[in-house]
């Protein structure tokens, strides 16, 4: 689970800096100005920074699962409903075709 202890850790930072050139990056939620101003401060213009809708409507079919990465927050926080669903079957979709998910 998430804790606000873990902010400003840099966890972001680092996965936006070790994605693979042009990976979806998924936010955790669909407000995106913060990630795509960071990753533009750190050269990564690149990247295609999408919300947590990009799971919903199953924008990914079609994607190398080895250009996805997921933000660390989305990954241990707690989903409800249709979200979390939608979210399992995303997570076991990129486990089944790479290992790259929130590194510590």
């Amino acid at each position: 689970m998430y804790s606000r202890s873990q902010r400003g850790t840099g966890r972001t930072t680092k996965q936006i800096k070790e994605a693979p050139q042009g990976a979806y990056f998924v936010w955790c939620n669909n407000v995106l100005w913060y990630p795509r101003q960071l990753a533009a401060k750190l050269g990564r213009e690149d990247l295609n920074v999408v919300g947590k809708s990009w799971i919903m409507g199953e924008r990914y079919y079609g994607v190398d699962p080895e250009r996805i990465v997921l933000d660390h927050y989305i990954v241990e926080s707690t989903l409800g409903g249709s979200e979390k669903k939608a979210y399992d079957y995303f997570r076991n979709y990129v486990r089944a075709h790479t290992r790259r998910e929130a590194s510590s």
